[in-house]
């Protein structure tokens, strides 16, 4: 009797024990996907502000000129709405580095923070992210600022940051060691991003006086 309590005792223990490493895989894994799409995004978004720099929009006719002011409008109000969500979420992901680094918090006060005050920010940095992702989807005023390839690209790393978020946004607060450092550099990523995203904004700002000019 006693044997088979004791067994039962370490099958449980081996669940329990194989259900935390994989909820660790997962929260490392998630941080991965959505810092490689970072790296990705801050290259594209680079290259669509140096696009925008340089588009020529003497050559367009008076219809498509009125078309790229309403897409530029929109597209600025769009990535103002994601400039504001990402900035509140690098500040919330910095200030939960400073909780998890904490040693008088527990795991319970870390997950409490982390529910309550981090995911909702990623929920609504998702949401801004799906609407970039379907105004660039339904519109060809990035194809003056980038080559078909970087524009697929672009719609490929939006697509897919999306799905990175969702996951980023589901998993468990990251209390491993390991995992706190990698979030750490994952908010360095974001600041970059974010720096990128500001000057893609500029980038639209000056687009649109050339085209009130034109």
């Amino acid at each position: 009797m006693r044997a088979g309590i004791h067994t039962c005792a370490m099958t449980a223990a081996a669940i329990l024990l194989g259900a935390g490493l994989a909820c660790a895989d997962f929260v490392s894994d998630a941080l991965k996907d959505l810092q490689a799409y970072l790296k990705a995004a801050t290259t594209l978004v680079g290259q669509a502000s140096a696009g925008l720099d340089q588009a020529d929009f003497r050559a367009l006719a008076p219809n498509d000129r009125d078309a790229a002011r309403r897409s530029l409008q929109t597209l600025s109000t769009q990535l103002g709405d994601l400039f504001v969500g990402q900035s509140s979420l690098v500040r919330q992901l910095e200030f939960y580095v400073g909780v998890a680094k904490d040693e008088a918090k527990s795991d319970q006060d870390k997950t409490t923070y982390w529910q309550g005050a981090v995911q909702p920010e990623i929920a609504m940095v998702r949401k801004a992210v799906s609407s970039v992702m379907a105004f660039v989807a339904a519109t060809d005023l990035l194809v003056v600022t980038l080559s078909p390839e970087d524009n697929m690209q672009l719609r490929d790393n939006l697509a897919a940051r999306g799905i990175a978020l969702r996951k980023f946004e589901v998993m468990s607060a990251p209390v491993a060691r390991d995992d706190i450092l990698q979030l750490e550099g994952l908010v360095a990523d974001y600041k970059v991003l974010v720096e990128n995203l500001f000057k893609l904004r500029l980038a639209i700002g000056k687009a649109q006086q050339r085209l009130d000019g034109a």
